[in-house]
């Protein structure tokens, strides 16, 4: 998530992160506004978790925040192809001989 993402819909992830972690301030919840990676830092100091329950709970956390890049990509009839997320590597273009040479015969 971007931090221009987290500020579109920051009272709605501010709320989130409030229910989650509910020994955040208000004072807290507020310095979150615009970079999330704080919250991990303040999780470790506020409930003691390693950094691994920290990366861990946190990233957890993103991923339920996280909206589908389209909202009527749910919606569309399955094609059998599975999408691709903006994260995935596009093997076509970073090898573009693979797709060239799939329908070729050796």
């Amino acid at each position: 998530m971007t931090n221009n993402q987290a500020e579109g819909s920051w009272s709605e992830i501010k709320a989130k992160i409030k229910t989650k972690w509910s020994k955040f301030s208000d004072q807290d919840l507020e310095s979150f506004k615009g970079n999330l990676q704080l919250v991990k830092v303040r999780i470790q100091k506020v409930y003691g978790y390693t950094k691994d329950q920290v990366e861990r709970e946190f990233n957890e956390f993103r991923d339920s925040i996280q909206k589908p890049a389209s909202p009527t990509a749910d919606s569309r009839p399955s094609s059998g192809l599975q999408s691709k997320s903006p994260f995935d590597k596009d093997d076509e273009q970073s090898n573009p001989a693979s797709s060239a040479d799939s329908g070729r015969t050796l």
